[in-house]
């Protein structure tokens, strides 16, 4: 019986210590190695997701909780006769906001400069008054005299755009 065991163990030695099975057990390991490497990175990444995911949804949370706070305490200090004013100011302001926000980013994908030399944005050109109310301490002089008559402009001239509309191209 020990002749058999002795037989088989010589046998087990030599399928162990072959090459081949040494190049295929190395194989086995470093393709392992390389999945856990792997898993453990794309772990780290997803982590990492939740990590700035939570970040901005607090962030978030709390900017809207606070301007939720600041327009309460803001409706009970408006006067009804400025409500009118003040909404289209803010909504003027907004809509400067988005359309410069808008233009500069469709400038850019255009490869074009940020506004052509000489030339007033749309932006610029919708922009709110610096007051629609005047100050009430400002009055005009007792002396003055209104004008006889005033005149319109005669037109507006636009720019010519930047890149034909019809081919794209810059001209």
């Amino acid at each position: 019986m020990t002749q058999r065991i002795r037989l088989q163990a010589h046998q087990f030695w030599q399928v162990l210590a072959c090459p081949e099975t040494r190049q295929a057990y190395q194989a086995a390991l470093t393709t392992t190695w390389t999945i856990v490497k792997e898993g453990a990175m794309l772990l780290w990444l997803l982590l990492c997701l939740v990590l700035v995911t939570f970040d901005w949804g607090t962030s978030t949370a709390i900017a809207a909780g606070r301007a939720s706070r600041d327009m309460v305490d803001r409706l009970g200090t408006i006067q009804p006769d400025t409500i009118v004013t003040d909404t289209k100011q803010t909504l003027l302001s907004a809509g400067k906001t988005s359309i410069t926000a808008t233009l500069a980013q469709a400038r850019e994908q255009l490869s074009l400069p940020s506004t052509p030399e000489g030339s007033v944005s749309l932006a610029e050109s919708v922009s709110p008054p610096e007051s629609a109310n005047p100050p009430e301490s400002i009055s005009p002089p007792e002396s003055a005299n209104p004008p006889e008559s005033v005149s319109p402009p005669e037109s507006v001239s636009l720019p010519e755009p930047a890149v034909d509309l019809s081919t794209g191209q810059k001209s």
